[in-house]
């Protein structure tokens, strides 16, 4: 499914590689009537800001209202721009106006009314109340320019892209004994450094690439509104099993999502069905936007997902039907101190069943059988009986 861009932008994500990967991209996931969900995340935050008319600040009215809906959320936070200076504000207005050489949450010089860092009690309340914290970086640092904005400071090296991130990771952990499983890239900026995208490193820290279907951040909330009720009506089945960002706070725009705009947006999804849940509900529904519940592969494929194991590809597909080539050998069964010149892996030749049975040699210590067949549904029901007898699962 592509992404549905309210704005008519363009998404800055890396590019679909047809590449087993242990970090893929969450952008939706199989769903049929009457089970119709949808996963809503909150990014920017959390958020002090008071909501206009009430004492109360955005994020804690944001809990509010999800719980008087019952829905449960996925919050996109960062750690805190406080140490984003010296800096100079740009003109009210302009798209410098948070920063000229780095972004400023909510606002320039009101850095303490926002992040993780600044609202530690705001964020072990996320967690307690059933939602999940998600990795956007501590700084809100971008991993490298921005496209359009060429005065803004970028990270340097992929390692210093790397610690940002580890760095939020750490600070909710100890805060929530969250292990947090989504990540997102500043701005959606996704290229390191070097050149490469950033999927090494959501790969090591076990993270997937938490992409929306309907990206409403920068509409203003009536609009956002207007466009899911639009959604709706033409389709009701349009947003099932999309993954829905919206602000935490204020956009760049400064709309701040109210309770009252909040609550009719739930309303619209209570009426038609939906069932409001966080992103890893919906990977826990189907790691996989190929692959639904009722599929023979499907518990496998959980399990597998669940465990680490390769299994799926960074577009967020497992292609049931394809099958498996010997270039993606390499990447399935070569454990942490195996080469993958041990594993043959020219060009997309097909790896017959024995073939697959020997590579996986590389991994486990048990291997008594061989899958079904090549198809990589097969290989994947094959793959959770081998990894359970060897304690893997």
């Amino acid at each position: 499914m592509s992404q549905i861009s309210a704005s008519g932008g363009k998404f800055r994500v890396p590019p679909e590689y047809s590449r087993l990967a242990a970090a893929s991209r969450l952008v939706r996931y199989v769903s049929a009537p009457p089970a119709r969900a949808a996963a809503l995340v909150f990014e920017g935050g959390p958020s002090a800001l008071q909501v206009a008319g009430s004492d109360d600040c955005v994020t804690e009215v944001t809990l509010g209202v999800l719980d008087e809906f019952g829905s449960r959320a996925t919050f996109l936070t960062y750690g805190s721009t406080a140490e984003n200076y010296p800096d100079i504000a740009g003109k009210p207005g302009s798209k410098y106006a948070r920063g000229r050489k780095y972004d400023h949450l909510p606002a320039f010089a009101l850095d303490d009314l926002s992040g993780a860092a600044s609202l530690p009690e705001t964020l072990r309340r996320i967690s307690r109340e059933g939602h999940e914290p998600a990795n956007g970086g501590f700084r809100g640092i971008t991993a490298s320019r921005r496209p359009g904005f060429r005065e803004r400071a970028a990270w340097k090296t992929d390692e210093e892209v790397m610690a940002d991130l580890v760095r939020l990771a750490d600070f909710v952990f100890e805060a929530t004994y969250f292990d947090m499983r989504f990540a997102r890239p500043p701005h959606d900026v996704a290229v390191l450094p070097g050149g490469r995208d950033i999927f090494p490193l959501y790969e090591q820290l076990r993270y997937h690439y938490l992409m929306p279907s309907a990206d409403l951040r920068e509409l203003a909330p009536d609009d956002a509104f207007r466009f899911v009720r639009g959604a709706l009506e033409r389709n009701s089945d349009a947003l099932s099993g999309a993954v829905i960002s919206l602000c935490d706070g204020v956009n760049e725009r400064g709309d701040i999502m109210t309770a009252p705009l909040l609550r009719q947006l739930l309303g619209l999804f209570e009426r038609y069905g939906y069932r409001v849940v966080s992103a890893g509900e919906l990977l826990e529904r189907s790691a996989f936007e190929d692959v639904a519940s009722g599929d023979g592969c499907f518990e496998a494929a959980l399990a597998l997902d669940r465990a680490g194991f390769a299994v799926g590809f960074r577009d967020n597909r497992l292609y049931p039907d394809r099958e498996v080539t010997r270039a993606e050998l390499g990447l399935l069964f070569a454990g942490d101190d195996v080469l993958l010149a041990a594993v043959d892996t020219r060009g997309d030749e097909i790896a017959r069943p024995k073939m697959i049975a020997a590579a996986a040699g590389n991994r486990f210590l048990k291997v008594a059988s061989t899958p079904k067949s090549s198809r990589r549904s097969d290989l994947v029901v094959w793959l959770a009986e081998v990894a359970a007898e060897n304690g893997l699962l």
